[in-house]
């Protein structure tokens, strides 16, 4: 979401709260793209279940955030079948609280629904047994809290039975309601974390080499995750530049057509106050150039044979990179001499005949 911090806040609140949550094209982009910086969307279950379901509209998005979990994923062939219109399972006494979810229980608020509606519990009672479950979903569970669920739901069978709902069908849903303990969602967080999938939808489909561009940068912070980031972009039509000390920037940046080109941040070893000189000295003519230029700023013998390795220097050096990183070792060599400038230009001079 680095975009958003270039923007103002009366223009944030205006992008967050009127994106078109009905637009086609939002879920087009969902079904087309690979989840690439697109928020709670980016893992394989997610991914999988994209692929399978494939989302038209907010509702289902919102379902597939919530199926992406422990307790949740094993219902996810029933939710798509359901979609489809296939026999549901529930009697329709449960079916009519789950309406929003095909036939399944996918919230802890249909959880305490559930209890409440069919198995005649307050809903005081209702958030004991949701405070119950997320005990039954650790790995070392209690005696007594398994004790205390089977209580529960010798109750919960009671009231269903009161309500019309057979003894069978009553302890099959209770079993499908204990897998949810594994790991839920409550509905606000499902739909809070939608919504924001959805604005990186929205993103990612009209302003998308802006995109991408922050998406870059926010990878390259990760351990081993730019190298897929920039094969990601390049699968969709995008060619990743080497940095350039003339035209980087701090970060990724879009630059002419499809091109995106590395940012000086992403250079090891370069701080952003360095970066900050580089950018106010522009332009340069030669790695010398840039040496007298940034002299006595803090640009270190480290940081210039970085930008030099990394490329920064290539479309004016020929690649020759061992060589210019002699010139610069001999000016942080010498720099405290009276030949540091006599040095300097007659290792441009020769730069250029070469």
């Amino acid at each position: 979401m680095k975009i958003l911090g270039e923007i103002s806040k009366d223009e944030l609140k205006e992008f967050l709260y009127k994106i078109d949550r009905n637009d086609k094209q939002i879920y087009n982009e969902m079904n087309t793209n690979n989840g690439f910086g697109i928020f709670q969307f980016s893992g394989n279950t997610a991914l999988g279940l994209v692929n399978d379901i494939k989302p038209e509209n907010f509702e289902e998005m919102v379902a597939i955030n919530a199926l992406a979990r422990p307790g949740t994923i094993a219902f996810a062939p029933e939710y798509n079948a359901n979609r489809k219109g296939e026999n549901m399972k529930y009697p329709k006494a449960v079916h009519s609280l789950l309406e929003e979810t095909r036939g399944l229980c996918l919230y802890q608020e249909q959880v305490m629904s559930i209890f409440n509606k069919i198995g005649n519990f307050t809903l005081e009672e209702t958030n004991m047994i949701r405070g119950l479950m997320k005990k039954l979903g650790k790995a070392d569970k209690k005696k007594e809290d398994l004790e205390k669920w089977d209580k529960q739901v010798g109750r919960f069978i009671k009231g269903a039975i009161e309500n019309g709902i057979s003894e069978k069908q009553a302890k099959d849903i209770a079993n499908d309601l204990l897998m949810l303990s594994a790991y839920s969602f409550n509905k606000s967080h499902a739909l809070a974390y939608t919504y924001v999938a959805v604005e990186t939808l929205y993103l990612s489909k009209y302003f998308r080499k802006y995109f991408y561009a922050a998406s870059l940068a926010y990878e390259a912070t990760k351990k081993d995750a730019i190298k897929d980031a920039c094969d990601n972009c390049r699968k969709f039509g995008y060619n990743i530049l080497p940095p350039d000390v003339n035209t980087s920037m701090k970060n990724f940046i879009p630059i002419d057509g499809n091109n995106m080109i590395f940012g000086l941040n992403e250079i090891k070893g370069i701080g952003e106050k360095p970066i900050d000189t580089i950018i106010s000295n522009r332009p340069y003519k030669s790695v010398i150039d840039f040496i007298l230029k940034t002299q006595g700023s803090g640009i270190t013998k480290s940081i210039v044979n970085a930008l030099i390795c990394s490329g920064c220097f290539d479309p004016m050096i020929n690649g020759e990179r061992k060589y210019y990183e002699a010139i610069a070792n001999d000016f942080y060599e010498t720099k405290k001499t009276t030949k540091v400038i006599e040095l300097l230009e007659q290792k441009w001079k020769e730069s250029e005949e070469r």
